[in-house]
């Protein structure tokens, strides 16, 4: 299983704030509009990693004296982890899509149909599928290179068959022909 200790990545509305609260001008230069970002500000539910925080503040300082000091990115799954990791990601993607193929018709919502669509554990908006997939383009080791590039191959496989479900398309057509998605 991925470790729980990890921070998790920015919530989608700091991200958000954060990504408008840098500048860049015509050379290439990055900056912040006030100085600093207070990570967190927005929702109060993220926290960014050490890397984040190096990488902001050194965006942030001029003076390559000052700059904070970017700790190298540690990948620390093991084949084994990433399998776990694979299959219980497959799992609870699949669990969702079967909790939203069990909603009657009758009763679709944007919460019951369509936002289980757009968060994790689903392909686009999942970063542990990333984590799982990235290695195979960058370890060192062969055997974690295999094993991400397998989970690479479950994760397309599992995106496919989720996509040629028409017991999900079904409720997503219903949930469109609501007075929900008509008028909001």
């Amino acid at each position: 299983m991925m470790n729980s200790t990890t921070n998790k990545p920015l919530c989608p509305c700091c991200f958000k704030a954060f990504s408008a609260s840098i500048l860049q001008d015509g050379n290439g230069n990055i900056s912040t509009n006030n100085g600093s970002f207070n990570f967190g500000s927005i929702c109060g539910t993220c926290e960014p990693t050490k890397v984040e925080r190096a990488l902001a503040t050194k965006a942030t300082n001029t003076s390559s004296a000052s700059a904070a000091v970017v700790p190298p990115i540690l990948w620390l799954l093991t084949p084994q982890e990433i399998e776990e990791a694979t299959q219980a990601i497959l799992a609870a993607t699949k669990r969702n899509l079967d909790e939203i193929a069990s909603t009657p018709l009758s009763d679709v919502t944007f919460e019951n149909t369509i936002r289980k669509l757009m968060c994790p554990p689903n392909y686009k908006t999942n970063p542990q599928i990333a984590a799982c997939k990235f290695l195979q383009h960058c370890s060192p080791d062969a055997q974690i290179r295999e094993a991400a590039s397998n989970a690479g191959k479950l994760f397309a496989k599992s995106r496919v068959e989720g996509r040629m479900r028409s017991d999900v398309y079904e409720r997503v057509v219903a949930f469109s022909k609501t007075e929900e998605c008509q008028h909001g």
